[in-house]
């Protein structure tokens, strides 16, 4: 499961991106995860992989990356989708979408 804001645009910085780790319907503890990411694929097709950090204390399942103004460079429909690793197992999460809407000027 994802967690996108809404009206997000081409340029935002500061935006979370939220991740949650799912097994079975129930959250999985990241507490312990060796490795966090997350992968953002632009509507242009190209993909960025970036370090996630716990947007809580990970017993809910929660991971997040917060935007720069260059991820979020092109208008249209991106896909997002986490990825996580213990010392000895690794997940990754469903593929969701969210929109990044053009800017005027």
């Amino acid at each position: 499961m994802s967690t996108i804001s809404s009206n997000i645009h081409v340029g935002d910085a500061g935006t979370a991106l939220t991740v949650q780790v799912l097994d079975s319907g129930t959250a999985m503890d990241l507490s312990t995860a060796t490795l966090l990411k997350i992968f953002i694929k632009r509507a242009d097709g190209s993909v960025l992989e970036k370090t996630a950090s716990l947007s809580t204390s990970g017993t809910d399942g929660k991971m997040q990356y917060v935007t720069t103004d260059d991820d979020l460079s092109v208008p249209g429909i991106y896909q997002i989708q986490g990825y996580v690793e213990f010392n000895t197992s690794n997940w990754s999460t469903e593929i969701n979408k969210f929109r990044v809407y053009p800017n005027i000027g």
